[in-house]
């Protein structure tokens, strides 16, 4: 769906980037208008960034054929009849003509300029004068951009849009403490971090990185949007254009800027990062390979994998890690996740924030609620409803939503626990490569959990706290399988098992305990087995036993 992003190169050069295209072959028949209007534009708005990044001619016959390809599609979107549709139809093809036309008009301007250039005899006398730096585009120069305080309300506009979407995805509600308006968080604190981008702490977060991304896309938000704001227009007139006229075109520049970092990071091949549709078009795509649904010859048409050659070329080629944005705001983010503030996966991507922005809130809504309904009135936790109403989205939708409604499910305050976590990974119904974010949720839990239990004992927490974090670890350990996860439970152990030494006092004891629960449990497990007598009640009893000790000897 994502990667390979266009680069501002000096030479004006256009990357091969399918993101877009990718977006728009996944979906599925039947997608409703508001997100077939969100994803074309997408793939329009790709294809003007890149036009706009032309400085130097001939434009590549790649980029030429994209534009020939939308503006076909934009065509046949003019024979729905849907005032609303058609409409936008007209205005994308004429803005992706107007497009072209003044990136011709300015390749031929700027070649006639420098052919009238007279070249200046060489003296091999003098010294060579150092290469001066190459120039900014005029947007971007700090003393040429032109509109400052246009940026300046953009950003705190689609910031504060964002937030919200993030906060809808978190299940966020408002509650009313001493007659003020408080908000409660929808996500679940088990002491884990959750997910990136429904943690609560995740917005604050992005606000840094936001700003940054807001000014790579100066060039393109000038000409689509500031432009049509008047120097005279006040703060509020600026923001109600954006709100009424332009709130599509700038939350589809913003998703395109959140696809070409993710791209800049699969590019990278940077360990932890890169969805797996992402890597696959970096290492080449496969001709058979066709997931079906709307544009699906456009999957065809854009799939810019290289030949073997090149393929295997690019695999053997090791180059070191460039300093882009993209890429140190990783690190940084990276580091906040050893704190445990958030959870990155390791199939991080900032295509997850583009899929939010153009996200259809009603329809993930809808799923989401469909399932939690089912789960929240079973007397008996039963994954049978659960993965039959799942299969129906693994059917109907895309990859990522999928992914993002089960951990959705996960970290919200449902019913829906690891069990049925654990049931959506190991589904035959499922390929797992199509919930990638879904089994690094499941693989991380038992080595969390663990490190949640070290926290809170150095911590010096209640009893009660204490008491929970063993009961949460203790639970991840029996339900999920080894035969998914066994070395990360195994991992867990021996995290404990290496702890015991550094630790004094009523804490060591608490710690030694645990290691005494896992003598007894696996003994028990090893008669389950030879007597092929289920001993599931005895395990049960056995944990609760041991925490119950392991609590007595705290003070």
């Amino acid at each position: 769906m994502q990667t390979m992003p266009p680069t501002d190169e000096p030479n004006g050069s256009a990357s091969i980037d399918n993101t877009a295209f990718e977006r728009l072959a996944s979906l599925p028949p039947g997608t409703d208008k508001e997100t077939l209007i969100s994803t074309i534009d997408g793939a329009v708005n790709q294809v003007v960034s890149e036009l706009t990044n032309q400085e130097k001619g001939p434009l590549p016959g790649d980029l030429l054929l994209k534009v020939k390809t939308s503006l076909n599609f934009l065509e046949q979107c003019l024979e729905f009849k849907d005032q609303e549709f058609t409409s936008f139809a007209k205005k994308r093809a004429n803005e992706l003509q107007s497009a072209l036309s003044n990136t011709i008009k300015r390749i031929q301007e700027a070649e006639k300029r420098s052919a009238s250039k007279p070249k200046a005899e060489p003296k091999p006398e003098a010294e060579p004068k150092p290469k001066a730096p190459a120039k900014e585009e005029p947007a971007f120069g700090p003393k040429a951009f032109l509109y400052p305080r246009e940026e300046k309300i953009l950003i705190n506009y689609a910031y504060e849009r964002l937030c919200k979407r993030l906060s809808f995805l978190r299940g966020d509600t408002i509650k009313v403490e001493n007659g003020k308006a408080v908000p409660v968080s929808g996500i679940r604190n088990d002491g884990v971090a959750a997910f990136f981008l429904i943690s609560p702490a995740f917005p604050e977060i992005l606000r840094p990185a936001f700003e940054e991304l807001i000014q790579t896309k100066r060039t393109l938000f000038s000409r689509r949007v500031y432009i049509h704001t008047n120097k005279n227009d006040s703060d509020e007139d600026i923001l109600n254009l954006y709100q009424e006229t332009y709130h599509r075109d700038i939350d589809g520049i913003i998703a395109l800027a959140f696809d070409d970092w993710a791209g800049e990071l699969a590019k990278a091949n940077i360990q932890g990062a890169g969805l797996p549709q992402e890597k696959r078009v970096i290492g080449g795509k496969k001709k058979e390979d066709d997931d079906g649904g709307i544009g699906s010859s456009l999957k065809k048409v854009f799939s810019f994998g290289g030949t073997k050659e090149k393929e295997n070329k690019a695999k053997t080629k090791k180059t070191d890690t460039p300093d882009t944005p993209p890429i140190r705001i990783h690190k940084e983010w990276q580091s906040l996740e050893n704190k445990n503030i958030i959870s990155l996966s390791q199939h991080f991507s900032f295509s997850m924030i583009s899929y939010a922005i153009q996200l259809n809130e009603k329809q993930f809504e809808t799923e989401y609620e469909c399932i939690v309904q089912i789960v929240d009135q079973q007397d008996e936790p039963d994954v049978g409803p659960v993965i039959t109403n799942l299969s129906r989205l693994y059917k109907f939708y895309d990859n990522i939503f999928f992914d993002l409604v089960i951990l959705v499910l996960f970290q919200r305050k449902n019913s829906f626990d690891i069990n049925m976590l654990q049931a959506a990974c190991m589904s035959q119904n499922f390929v797992v490569e199509r919930l990638p974010l879904t089994m690094d949720e499941l693989r991380r839990r038992p080595m969390e959990h663990a490190k949640h239990i070290l926290r809170v004992l150095k911590d010096r927490a209640d009893k009660a706290t204490v008491r929970q974090a063993l009961k949460d670890y203790f639970h991840v350990h029996e339900t999920i399988h080894a035969s998914k996860v066994g070395k990360r439970i195994q991992a867990s152990e021996n995290l404990l098992k290496r702890q015991i030494d550094k630790l004094e006092g009523g804490v060591k004891k608490v710690v030694q305990e645990i290691l005494d629960i896992f003598i007894e449990v696996n003994t028990l497990k090893q008669r389950q087995e030879e007597d092929g007598v289920f001993l599931g009640e005895e395990i049960l009893e056995t944990i609760d036993v041991g925490i119950d000790r392991a609590v007595s000897h705290l003070s």
